[in-house]
């Protein structure tokens, strides 16, 4: 029997999903999960620039232009765990620190989106599936200098 390899390894679901030749899955889950219109898609460069030399190379499953203006990673867990989640956080952050230029006027019309496609589901009481992340103070305001900054946890 053929071992069968599904979406919840990198390899699948970059040889289905970032396929920069055949762009239809990535442009349904992009509509369809967040709701977005693509009017133009470009792979970016996976690899985040390295700032010190002490510093851990980090490669993004996925870094992708959805429009001029949005930018969506999506990473790929096989399982969920706190190094896991600090991880993707500190990639999330250093996509959109990557927008910040020497200078310019910090860039605030840009939309920022994390999703992590995580396997197995929270071990809490209420199971939810979905996951979403703003940065707000107590009082319920954004704090994000950007337009729309989300990040999703999907469990699967």
């Amino acid at each position: 029997m053929e071992k069968f390899y599904n979406c919840r390894y990198d390899m699948a679901f970059k040889l289905l999903f970032c396929n920069d030749t055949d762009t239809y899955l990535i442009e349904k889950f992009i509509l369809n999960g967040l709701h977005m219109e693509v009017e133009k898609l470009e792979f970016l460069n996976k690899e985040l620039a390295i700032d010190f030399f002490e510093e851990r190379k980090k490669i993004v499953d996925s870094l992708i232009r959805i429009n001029d203006n949005a930018y969506l990673n999506i990473e790929v867990n096989s399982s969920k765990s706190k190094e896991t989640a600090l991880r993707n956080y500190c990639y999330f952050q250093k996509i959109i620190n990557s927008n910040t230029k020497k200078n310019e006027d910090y860039n605030v019309t840009d939309q920022f989106i994390q999703i992590d496609l995580t396997y197995g589901l929270p071990k809490t009481d209420n199971r939810k599936i979905v996951e979403t992340y703003q940065m707000k103070n107590e009082e319920g305001n954004s704090l994000s200098a950007v337009k729309t900054l989300f990040y999703f946890f999907l469990y699967l």
